[in-house]
């Protein structure tokens, strides 16, 4: 990992129900252990509160120096931003760079843009987007900008690699299985 800042992109969606989630699971958390309920009420509140993290707040989406970050539910794809040949930005945004097509959840359009879009003929001036679809849309030009630009300036493509979430991964698989456990004691 480089030292370099990394720029993250504002998520799009999920941002408050993730949070209402992890709060729900703590409140339930600190029933069960105050009073003293059944370990499963306990475990159930932690695998839940580590799936909303998991789900709804881990995933992000940002530019470190000439690096394209993807940090997905469980794992976190690199892409060299020379590498990247087109984005397009619909429910999720997809990156295709090489042969491969990659995807994050963590910036997209929402449907009614996308259905609006869908039915306005192309001869029509375009509606004003949502600030949500700006939003998405910007992100896309600026992925796009940067991979014309570092393509511009000699930067080498290089491999893309992910790396895994190994904390969330052991977190949920200890917690998954604490569960089926306290269910069956």
């Amino acid at each position: 990992m480089s030292a370099q800042p990394v720029e993250w992109f504002k998520p799009t969606s999920g941002r408050v129900t993730g949070v209402l989630a992890i709060v729900v699971a703590a409140v339930v958390l600190v029933m069960a252990v105050v009073g003293k309920a059944p370990a499963v009420f306990a475990v159930g509140a932690l695998l839940f509160g580590l799936l909303a993290w998991v789900t709804l707040l881990r995933p992000r989406l940002g530019l470190r120096g000439d690096t394209l970050l993807m940090r997905g539910m469980v794992s976190t794809v690199e892409i060299p931003v020379a590498a990247v040949d087109s984005v397009a930005v619909r429910q999720v945004l997809a990156v295709w760079a090489g042969e491969r097509r990659y995807v994050s959840a963590a910036v997209g359009l929402p449907y009614r843009d996308i259905a609006r879009e869908r039915r306005r003929p192309d001869h029509l001036a375009p509606e004003r987007p949502g600030a949500d679809a700006a939003y998405a849309h910007h992100v896309g030009d600026a992925i796009t900008s940067r991979a014309r630009q570092a393509r511009a300036d000699g930067v080498p493509g290089g491999d893309v690699r992910r790396h895994w979430a190994r904390p969330e991964l052991a977190g949920l698989a200890v917690l998954a299985v604490a569960f089926v456990v306290a269910l069956v004691l």
